[in-house]
């Protein structure tokens, strides 16, 4: 019991929880003392993390992934119409150089233009995995 006592106020203190809250988590964790330690450990620091129940200070900030703050949206890079860009407008995009963004331009002076994204694997110099990477700053109109 020792164990999942030092378990539980160790996690107490690294997430701010109070003692109380981790002292009985560590003794529902004692409960299945045929598991093994590792898996102890996770179980007790993820029922603290979950029970949301910690000490934060007033003020305190919640740290959010990057892919969901306001503040990267406004940082994304624009998307590239690759019926109309120029070389060097293709050239931003990812895995894009100044050979295959000419092969596009070349393409587009022969060629209707783009209806599908899926099109410009006609392009020597697109596979499928770099369209899967320009996919998204990639447009059409």
């Amino acid at each position: 019991m020792d164990v999942y006592l030092g378990v539980a106020s160790l996690a107490a203190t690294e997430f701010g929880i109070k003692a109380g809250r981790a002292a009985v988590v560590a003794r529902a964790a004692g409960l299945y003392s045929t598991m093994p330690v590792p898996f102890l450990l996770a179980t007790a620091c993820l029922a603290l993390l979950l029970s949301g129940s910690g000490n934060k200070p007033a003020g305190a900030v919640t740290p959010q992934s990057p892919g969901l703050s306001k503040t990267a949206a406004k940082h994304e890079p624009a998307r590239v119409n690759v019926n109309r860009a120029t070389i060097d407008e293709l050239k931003t995009l990812p895995g894009i150089g100044e050979a295959t963004a000419r092969r596009i331009v070349e393409y587009r002076a022969k060629n209707p233009p783009f209806r599908r994204v899926e099109e410009l694997l006609i392009i020597r110099g697109i596979s499928r995995s770099r369209l899967e990477r320009i996919r998204h700053r990639v447009r059409l109109d």
